[in-house]
């Protein structure tokens, strides 16, 4: 991936404003083996991990974002909800990587990645129970109690394959 300005060239489509990039702005720009060049604008950001990947996590790394974009959530029963969001977008992707390694006898990269989505789908699982039965400490007040939470949450997502 590059940064870089525009020249005096046609102008393209920033992929996350849907805007022009002129002349003179800069840009991310980025490419995959097979397809064209990805532009976005460095006010836009610096390109998220959904966007720079064509694996299947991607789905995963989007669930993600979407979730650290609007924050875990003001209490414990959302932030159970968006850690089971998470799981359940990475158990569909999982079942596809191993529809996938099926047909080559359970062997290969898809069956590893299934493997390694296995792993962090447990550690979801743990996460998530431990957010429903943790208890406020003494010395903590509801805010502090709410972070702590959110904090367990993103540490398990934080360790997405």
């Amino acid at each position: 991936m590059t940064r870089s300005r525009r020249s005096n060239k046609p102008a393209f489509r920033c992929v996350a404003c849907g805007e022009a990039i002129e002349a003179g702005q800069e840009r991310y720009e980025w490419e995959f083996r097979y397809g064209g060049p990805h532009r976005q604008h460095v006010t836009c950001g610096y390109p998220k991990r959904s966007q720079l990947t064509q694996s299947l996590l991607g789905e995963v790394y989007g669930t993600i974002e979407g979730i650290e974009e609007h924050g875990w959530g003001g209490s414990v029963e959302e932030i159970v909800t968006n850690i089971s969001a998470v799981k359940e977008s990475a158990e569909e992707i999982k079942g596809q990587y191993e529809d996938a390694a099926e047909n080559f006898g359970g062997q290969g990269p898809s069956a590893e990645k299934a493997e390694e989505l296995d792993s962090f789908i447990s550690e979801l699982e743990s996460a998530e129970s431990e957010v429903e039965n943790a208890e406020k400490a003494d010395d903590e007040d509801d805010d502090e109690y709410l972070e702590r939470l959110q904090q367990i949450a993103a540490d398990a997502v934080g360790n997405c394959p």
